[in-house]
């Protein structure tokens, strides 16, 4: 019934051809299994941003959430939850204290397997970030309203192995028109159990 793991995380981020951003973390979680169908997943996750173009964009992002699982009916699964957390710049300069935040976020969303080598899903996110001085350029205190889309299919090619395909939309609404943003991508994730 009781599952705890630790994870720890490496990603980067390229434009035009170079390394722009590149972060790593830890992520830790307890799983508790109240039957075969029902699942309660409590986590804490701390993230290092660093923008290799823009140092005094760098950043600690620390998260706690919870989630809910549940096996809905044969081969569909959906889940729901909701965390919490803190941004704070990695400079303790005045003048860059206004990039610090409060993050306030749910998800949720639904998988579908059609055997146990190929599942698809789709899944939600709202993130609410409250931002903790006035930003030196607007004369405000920002504040920002992310929605994120993702679809996507989880194949086993192999034991232990997982690839992930995804297609991502995201939209960031904002009080201050620099960071109102729409975005679109594609993801492939190749996991190896051991």
């Amino acid at each position: 019934r009781h599952e705890v793991s630790l994870l720890a995380s490496y990603s980067q981020q390229w434009q035009d051809g170079a390394q722009a951003a590149h972060s790593t973390g830890l992520t830790g979680s307890w799983v508790y299994r109240f039957d075969g169908f029902r699942q309660l997943s409590t986590y804490v996750q701390h993230t290092d941003n660093k923008y290799d173009r823009n140092a005094n964009a760098n950043a600690r992002r620390t998260i706690v959430g919870s989630t809910y699982s549940h096996m809905l009916r044969d081969g569909l699964f959906g889940f729901g939850g909701l965390y919490l957390g803190k941004e704070k710049p990695s400079s303790s300069l005045p003048v860059l204290q206004h990039l610090g935040q409060d993050i306030y976020g749910l998800r949720a969303g639904v998988q579908y397997n059609f055997n146990a080598n190929l599942g698809v899903y789709a899944s939600v996110n709202y993130e609410d970030r409250q931002f903790e001085g006035v930003h030196p350029t607007f004369g405000q205190v920002r504040h920002d309203k992310q929605t994120n889309l993702n679809l996507g299919v989880n194949w086993v090619p192999a034991p232990q192995w997982r690839v992930s395909p995804a297609l991502n939309w995201q939209q960031s609404r904002s009080n201050l028109p620099l960071y109102r943003v729409k975005h679109r991508g594609f993801a492939l994730t190749a996991r190896r159990e051991f």
